[in-house]
């Protein structure tokens, strides 16, 4: 499609935004249930338009719903995060309610502890990295950027990337 007037592609994905922000909101409130998490999506959603090269964003043709679907996409991946978070405190809590485990609890705790040793060590590589950096080392997501030459945002994707294949791997059926 091409660009209208002297308007940027920038100018005219902004316009859009602002018409469309009401209505996008409702939207991501309705998916994620929490007005502020959907307030946050809506903002990350322009911006990783913005992140697109504009070749690529004057080919899109119906630009409200690739908004939208940014949008949800981004909503969707906040949820998965958020389960995958709440099923590993969950698993923590129950491990630190046992109080004197039995030699059946024992053989179970270190076959689990064998299955996260294989699926880390099955990890691509940058994302074992930052996973280990992230929760064995306590680092930040900056200071594990600067040592790993990455920027934090690419740190943060490695990162729940590392720990949606966990939970894939360590819930999966056997």
């Amino acid at each position: 499609m091409a660009i209208v007037g002297n308007e940027s592609t920038q100018q005219i994905w902004a316009s859009l935004y602002q018409t469309s922000f009401t209505a996008l909101v409702a939207q991501l409130q309705r998916i994620t249930g929490d007005r502020q998490q959907a307030l946050d999506i809506a903002q990350r959603s322009i911006l990783k338009i913005f992140e697109l090269r504009t070749e690529e964003l004057e080919l899109i043709r119906d630009r409200r719903a690739f908004l939208f679907q940014i949008a949800c996409n981004l909503a969707r991946d906040d949820i998965r995060h958020r389960i995958v978070r709440e099923r590993s405190v969950s698993a923590l809590q129950q491990l630190a309610t046992i109080s004197e485990p039995s030699v059946e609890q024992n053989v179970l705790v270190a076959e689990q502890i064998e299955r996260l040793r294989t699926a880390i060590a099955q990890l691509p590589e940058q994302a074992r990295k930052v996973l280990v950096m992230a929760r064995y080392q306590q680092q930040s997501h900056k200071e594990i950027g600067s040592a790993l030459g990455i920027a934090p945002k690419t740190v943060e994707n490695h990162l729940a990337r590392a720990l949606r294949i966990l939970a894939e791997r360590l819930y999966e059926k056997d």
